[in-house]
């Protein structure tokens, strides 16, 4: 819902880097004049949801992994293992 905004943000941040910045609307335009029309501010959506995904992902095993260790690891195998495991 939001990547239109992150795109923005991103195109104004490297033209102003470069010195060519220029006003909102303007980049707005010419985000839609490069590729596909209004579409293109969803260009990376794809990265992006694969990244934050397994980054949560990783972050919430880990999680789970230091819970069951800081529980006191009885060295049976948690729950949500045979669960995830299963689909």
């Amino acid at each position: 819902v939001l990547q239109p905004f992150d795109t923005l943000r991103t195109r104004l941040q490297a033209d102003a880097t470069t010195g060519t910045a220029r006003p909102v609307g303007a980049t707005l335009r010419a985000i839609a004049a490069e590729g596909h029309g209004v579409s293109s501010l969803w260009r990376g959506s794809t990265a992006t949801v694969l990244r934050v995904g397994g980054g949560a992902g990783l972050h919430f095993f880990s999680l789970q992994l230091l819970r069951g260790a800081a529980a006191g690891g009885s060295g049976q195998r948690p729950q949500w293992v045979g669960d995830a495991a299963m689909g």
